[in-house]
């Protein structure tokens, strides 16, 4: 597997980990930006198939994430810092939204929203290693 940054660890390039990075989103696009001004990147999302823009690019450790999961976040911190030795800037970026006509909506669907929205960005294992946190926050019209 390619590691950003070359080998072992960051080298001193800044280490960026960030969450909701499925091609066409706002997290896939501060990923390429963060790779654009030489930070090393480990981009997440609920499947690695989301992220195919991102795939055969050494720039990038792509990992599985769903921030709905304790387990899962903190299986790929561990992944992170195996690879790369530490991660020194979280952007908490994943969310999900829902459009439809409130009555029509399934109450599990509100519970998906918010344990992704709010829930999802408070899990320890991704917010106790880490430095420097951005959250990211969209509002539709």
């Amino acid at each position: 597997m390619a590691v950003p940054g070359g080998e072992g660890e960051g080298r001193g390039r800044p280490v960026v980990l960030v969450t909701g990075c499925s091609e066409g989103g706002i997290g896939h696009a501060m990923a390429r930006a963060f790779a654009a001004e030489g930070c090393a990147v480990v981009a997440t999302a609920r499947s690695r198939a989301s992220m195919r823009g991102l795939e055969g690019d050494s720039r990038y450790l792509l990992l599985e994430l769903d921030v709905r999961s304790e387990e899962s976040a903190r299986r790929a911190v561990e992944d992170a810092l195996r690879e790369l030795g530490r991660v020194d800037v979280l952007v908490n970026n994943a969310g999900v939204h829902l459009v439809a006509p409130v009555a029509e909506v399934p109450m599990e669907s509100f519970h998906q929203v918010f344990d992704t929205n709010v829930y999802g960005r408070l899990p320890k294992s991704l917010l106790s290693f880490c430095a420097r946190i951005v959250c990211s926050v969209c509002l539709a019209p």
